[in-house]
This record gives C-alpha cells, sequence and structure tokens, in this order.
C-alpha cells in the first residue's frame, strides 16, 4: 500500500508541503497543527513518534529535570524533529518545554524526600485534583524563584530549558494564583483579609514571576534567547486583572478541556482518560472559560488542548476540534495521560501522509534496512529502517576488517518506521578514522547489511 507511481509521489509531496506554512513564517500566530506529549517522552516508541510526525508546534516533557533521567539526550531529540521536519517539508517546528511553574513535582532532582506541606513554609497543599506528588507553592518565594529561575544545586528548570535547545516554555499551573491553598498563604505573607484582597495580590505577584522567567530566559542567563516564547496554559481568568501586562509577558494561552475532560493519573489505554464533558466535573466551567478567553481574541494566540477521542461509539474527538474552530483556537484532542500522539482522530487536515511519502518505498510490512542519509557523511548520518512487527532488533556498526565499532541499538521495538543516528564514534565515545563501514540490523533471525563512508 506503500507503493506510488514517482510522478504521483511528488503530486502528493508538494501538496502535503502546501498545507504548511514556511518556515520563514512560522510563529506561534499561524501554527496549524500541534501536539502534546508529556509522559514517556524518552521512550524509543515516542522518539519514533514524534521523529515521524509533522507539526508546527510541539510541547514536551524535559525529562532531564527529573530524577535518574538526567543523561537522557533530550537536545538530540529536539534536532530529530527539526531535521525530520526540515528534510520532509522545509519547515523548523517551535518546540516549547512543559514546566509546572507553579507546583513542586516529587520526582524532581530538586525535591528533598523530607520535604512535605508546610517544610518548608512554601508548600503550601496537595493538588486539589489529585494527581499525586504534585504541590502547590507559593511562587513568589526566593527557594521557589531559584528552583524555576535562577538556580538551586546549579540547575534551574528555566535553566534546562534553555540548555537544550527548547524554543520557549509552557507554562502548566499558572492557576495557582487562585488556588484556595496559595491565597491562604499569601494571606498570612502579606496580612490580607478576604479572598478578594488576596486574589489581587497573587495576580500581581504570577505576572511578576512570569515576568521574572521571560527576563532571565531572554537576556539574564548565560543561555539566553532572546527568542524565547512564554506561554501559559489555563488560568483565562488572570487576564482581567491586568490585561495589558499580560499581552506584555506571555505570547499565547492555552486551555485544557474547555470541553472535554478525563480523570487523572489514569494510563493512555484508560477510557476514564477522556471523553468526560468538562462541565459534568465543574458546572458552568465551559460557558465561564469562553467568555475570560472572549476579550483575548485577536489579541493573543489560543491554543486548546481537550481529551477527547473518536472512540467508544461517539466521536467526541471531531466535535471537539469543530468546538474550537467555531471559536477560532487552534485545538489538539488527546486522552488525559498525553503519553502518547494522538491519532483517534489526526486534526482535521493534518497529512500523514505527507510523512509516508518522504520514505517513497517504503512497506512496514518487510523488514528493511535502508541506505544511510546522508552517505558519505561527516560528522554524522541518520540510519532508517522498518520492521513488520515488534522486534527484538540489534543495529550495530562493523569496519572493513569486521571488527564490532558500535551497537546503536540493542532492544525490542515496535513494528513501524524507525529512525537511528550514529555520529562516526565507537564504543569508547572515540572518533573512528575516514573509510569504508557497514550497518548490519538483526531482527529476529533476518539479517540485513549497508555499507557506509566516512569522510573526515
Amino acid at each position: 500500500m506503500y507503493r506510488f507511481v514517482f510522478s504521483f509521489m511528488v503530486i502528493i509531496f508538494f501538496t502535503a508541503r502546501s498545507n504548511y506554512i514556511s518556515a520563514q513564517e512560522l510563529n506561534l500566530s499561524n501554527i496549524t497543527y500541534w501536539t502534546y506529549n508529556i509522559q514517556e517522552v524518552d521512550s524509543p516508541r515516542q522518539h519514533d513518534a514524534l521523529v515521524n510526525s509533522c507539526y508546527d508546534l510541539y510541547v514536551l516533557e524535559i525529562v532531564t529535570t527529573e530524577v535518574g533521567k538526567e543523561n537522557f539526550d533530550i537536545g538530540g531529540l529536539l534536532h530529530d524533529i527539526r531535521e525530520s521536519n526540515l528534510n520532509l517539508r522545509g519547515i523548523e517546528p517551535i518546540i516549547l518545554a512543559y514546566v509546572d511553574v507553579g507546583q513542586l513535582e516529587d520526582w524532581r532532582w530538586y525535591f528533598d524526600p523530607n520535604w512535605g506541606v508546610g517544610n518548608p513554609v512554601w508548600i503550601v497543599g496537595e493538588d486539589p485534583n489529585e494527581w499525586e506528588g504534585n504541590y502547590p507553592v507559593a511562587y513568589w518565594h526566593p527557594d521557589w524563584e531559584n528552583i524555576a529561575i535562577y538556580g538551586y544545586q546549579g540547575r534551574s528548570l528555566v535553566e534546562e530549558t534553555l540548555v537544550h535547545g527548547f524554543d520557549g516554555i509552557y507554562m502548566d499551573w499558572v492557576e495557582a494564583f487562585s488556588d484556595e491553598q496559595v491565597l491562604g498563604k499569601a494571606k498570612v505573607d502579606f496580612n490580607l483579609t478576604g479572598n478578594a484582597e488576596a486574589k489581587a495580590k497573587t495576580a500581581e505577584l504570577m505576572f511578576n514571576f512570569i515576568e521574572k522567567i521571560r527576563n532571565y530566559a531572554q537576556s539574564e542567563s548565560a543561555n539566553a534567547n532572546v527568542d524565547y516564547l512564554v506561554v501559559a496554559q489555563n488560568a483565562s481568568d488572570l487576564y482581567s486583572f491586568n490585561p495589558t501586562r499580560y499581552q506584555q509577558i506571555i505570547d499565547a494561552i492555552a486551555l485544557e478541556a474547555i470541553w472535554f475532560d478525563g480523570h487523572a493519573d489514569v494510563d493512555w489505554d484508560d477510557p476514564d482518560g477522556y471523553n468526560v464533558h468538562t462541565n459534568t466535573f465543574y458546572p458552568g466551567w465551559t460557558e465561564q472559560v469562553l467568555s475570560d478567553l472572549e476579550p483575548m481574541k485577536g489579541i493573543l494566540p489560543i491554543f486548546c488542548v481537550e481529551y477527547a477521542q473518536d472512540l467508544g461509539g461517539v466521536n467526541f474527538g471531531t466535535q471537539a476540534y469543530a468546538l474550537a474552530d467555531e471559536q477560532g483556537f487552534t485545538a489538539y484532542a488527546s486522552r488525559r495521560s498525553l503519553s502518547q500522539l494522538s491519532t483517534t482522530p489526526e486534526p482535521p487536515g493534518y497529512d500523514s501522509t505527507a510523512v509516508d511519502v518522504k520514505y517513497e518505498s517504503e512497506e512496514i510490512n518487510l523488514l528493511q534496512l535502508f541506505q544511510n542519509s546522508p552517505n558519505p557523511f561527516n560528522p554524522e548520518t541518520t540510519i532508517r529502517f522498518t520492521l513488520p512487527q515488534n522486534s527484538s532488533v540489534t543495529l550495530s556498526i562493523y569496519d572493513m576488517t569486521g571488527h564490532l565499532v558500535r551497537v546503536l541499538v540493542s532492544e525490542t521495538r515496535i513494528a513501524g518506521r524507525h529512525l537511528v543516528k550514529w555520529n562516526g564514534r565507537d564504543l569508547r565515545g572515540r572518533q573512528v578514522s575516514s573509510g569504508i563501514y557497514f550497518c548490519k540490523l538483526r531482527a529476529g533471525d533476518l539479517v540485513q547489511v549497508k555499507k557506509m563512508g566516512l569522510l573526515r
């Protein structure tokens, strides 16, 4: 089914590209398709899924801030996503780092097992939506500012996004400013009475906090990026406290579950993680959020992620895209776990055949090792292969004498297309010399080999 006459392929390729904006014009105001993946980003499955996709905007977990995952090559993943999109359609996508700016997460590097609610004083409570391991914080406290922005134990959340090459930050839990536990802490810290007075103060403090993030990332860090983007998730009501200032410190706003939601802390395949009308959980939510967003239309780009799927005999995913389109929002329909890229359905008009066309005659019902590209190469090359079924795979590099140079893959991989990089280094990380090398793919009892040339 993946064979095409060449002339037909060319027509499809350019048709697919015409659906997307050129790299020079891509910005948050003209994003057509976006995706959101914050769990299992470090898995081979998600590497392949992300690299073999063609979205204008990606929101991804940093991964390296998690305990035990400090050495994950997130920068390499970003490179592969960008290179694949550039090769496929001449577009460099925008990639934002998901960061929870209003809550402590107990799986991050900074967490001390002795910490708990009230110890230290800026941990104000537990997540009101029952997300395990999440704790709202007094985000104005200097200790949290250091963790999030300026540095704690030699690292910070924002600094990690800069070091690894993200284009900006996608800030979750901006709604901390209106959390009852946070408001209670503000009353104590600033000697306030009443929720209205406290909320006005926490709104001001949130504006200050976001502005500090923006200033640090754009100019103060040694790794500063003057074009660093700042996107706020949720807290649509924050805008009303100071519209002008909010417009100055964020580049877009994104909302979760305007129409459709799911239960927290569930796996991808759990049907409780999608297709629940949000008003069932929070009566009047949909109408209130749409009212909050009305004055932002035409001023800020507005994104939404809807936990809605075309599954279980309903087409709520398709409905979510239609509802968002009516409002002028750019939507992505997924599931609460956000651990895979959703295809049920894909966004309207998203042309997954663009990826298929890139690989020309590849058939995923066959084991195939394709010629590396570029070839010859210096300093690195891309090796692609397809698997007809889930298989135990070994992908190795040998020199002309038959000596093993490097093992690139040795694990079980799922059926489908796969992409692997070789940087011209051996098992000990040393650069190998110019010459002819052989790439050997073994899957079960099947073996394929390709010859490659390295020119230093």
